[in-house]
This record gives C-alpha cells, structure tokens and sequence, in this order.
C-alpha cells in the first residue's frame, strides 16, 4: 500500500490546523496511509 510521509513543523496554532487538514484530506484517499513525523524526529528510513 502506498505510504504518504508529512514531516511538520508546527510551530504555531495556524500549522497545526493546516496539518490536521492534511491529515483530514488524505484521509479521503482511499489506499494510503499517512504517516506524519515531527521534522526533528523524520530521518531517512521514514
């Protein structure tokens, strides 16, 4: 299954609602999984 990887930095209220929008949207696609990762915490094997 195809995996679509957001890496975030949300350092603000206006971020954060933007990255739930992200989420909300890629939850309409059927056969993807999202995965979301703080940018500190993202590496290459994400």
């Amino acid at each position: 299954m195809p995996v679509l990887l957001v890496v975030h930095h949300t350092s603000s209220p206006t971020l954060q609602a933007l990255l739930e929008a992200v989420r909300a949207g890629a939850a309409l696609v059927d056969g993807v999984d999202l995965v979301s990762r703080p940018a500190l915490a993202a590496g290459p094997a994400d």
